[in-house]
């Protein structure tokens, strides 16, 4: 298992992820999830937020980037956790 994760702040571009990709045997097998900024608003508006900035999205991915139970990987719960905690912390400053 090859864990692929950039160093800068732990987050990694699609066009970093298709360059690690096309440097492994195009017949290997892999699994691989993805979770992005589309997800982090659905699961925002599964929490009651209409609206999440696109800066939010990007933190609230970080977040779950840097918090999650590797054992269980990240939930659904992992990001509507996240988006909670964000958005708290907006209404803190």
């Amino acid at each position: 298992m090859t864990d692929y994760i950039l160093e800068e702040e732990g987050k990694m571009k699609v066009k970093e992820a298709i360059r690690y990709l096309t440097s492994m045997d195009m017949n290997d097998e892999i699994v691989m999830i993805v979770w992005n900024k589309e997800d982090v608003e659905v699961a925002a508006m599964d929490v009651g937020y209409r609206n999440i900035s696109d800066k939010q999205c990007k933190e609230v991915l970080k977040l779950v980037d840097s918090t999650h139970d590797a054992g269980s990987g990240v939930t659904w719960s992992d990001i509507q956790d996240a988006v909670l905690k964000v958005k708290e912390e907006e209404n803190e400053t």
